[in-house]
């Protein structure tokens, strides 16, 4: 038996099928955009819910007057005088000259270190070392190299024919002794250094060699918040008179 379909049937269960089709691709794309949305609402609510994080309020401003307060609490002076012989010395001679300074370290032409001491702040005692150029370098933490123990038993005297001093170039530097007591402040009296750097932010200070090794590190605790940081290259100077190169890593936070 055969059955007759009118043709404007067809059509019409044509369009049907297509609608319920389209009917369902709208249901999916609407079940995915609400699952979106209440995505994104529940990762709002637990921002707001426990505030894991705190955005900064400062701007760059505060870590650069943090490095500038802090540069400078741990600067020192540094003075620099040429002494230039008029004659040619034997090795181990002691000779001294009036010169006024506290602490000094002498090196020859060849950067080796001489023994070497200032005496009542008016005369410095070294041994020679066969060189006629030597340059002197004064700072108040210097490791003196005492000729003879401080006490010289013999001893010659130099007039102003037998030498010649340069001009005296004085520096502001980084001291290894003025970062060693900044971090005995930072571990023992954090709140009263803080104060006296007069910083309203809390911050950290790192000191790495040139192989990123940890000279010196503020272990002060941080909370879950945003920090700024910036890592300063400078040259510190050691117990030797030595420019050693370093970086320090300042960090600031609310």
């Amino acid at each position: 038996m055969h059955f007759l379909v009118d043709k404007n049937d067809k059509i019409k269960s044509f369009w049907a099928n297509k609608m319920i089709k389209s009917k369902k691709g709208v249901s999916s794309h609407m079940e995915v955009m609400i699952s979106f949305v209440i995505f994104i609402s529940f990762v709002v609510f637990m921002l707001l819910m426990f505030k894991p994080v705190k955005l900064f309020s400062k701007t760059s401003t505060s870590l650069d007057i943090a490095e500038s307060k802090i540069l400078e609490y741990v600067s020192t002076n540094l003075s620099v005088t040429s002494l230039n012989l008029n004659f040619t010395p034997n090795a181990r001679d002691c000779l001294y000259f009036n010169f006024s300074v506290r602490k000094i370290i002498i090196k020859d032409e060849s950067e080796n270190i001489t023994n070497a001491n200032s005496k009542g702040n008016k005369e410095v005692y070294f041994n020679a070392t066969e060189k006629k150029f030597y340059k002197m370098y004064s700072e108040d933490n210097l490791e003196e190299r005492k000729v003879d123990n401080g006490r010289p038993k013999i001893c010659t005297e130099l007039n102003e024919s037998n030498y010649t001093l340069g001009v005296t170039r004085f520096y502001r530097v980084i001291s290894n002794s003025s970062l060693a007591e900044f971090f005995q402040n930072y571990t023992n009296n954090y709140l009263s250094l803080k104060n006296e750097l007069s910083l309203t932010d809390n911050f950290n200070v790192i000191v790495l060699n040139s192989s990123q090794g940890v000279i010196y590190e503020g272990k002060r605790f941080k909370p879950n918040v945003e920090v700024m940081a910036k890592n300063v290259p400078i040259n510190m100077l050691d117990e030797d008179a030595n420019l050693i190169p370093v970086t320090i890593n300042i960090q600031v936070w609310d």
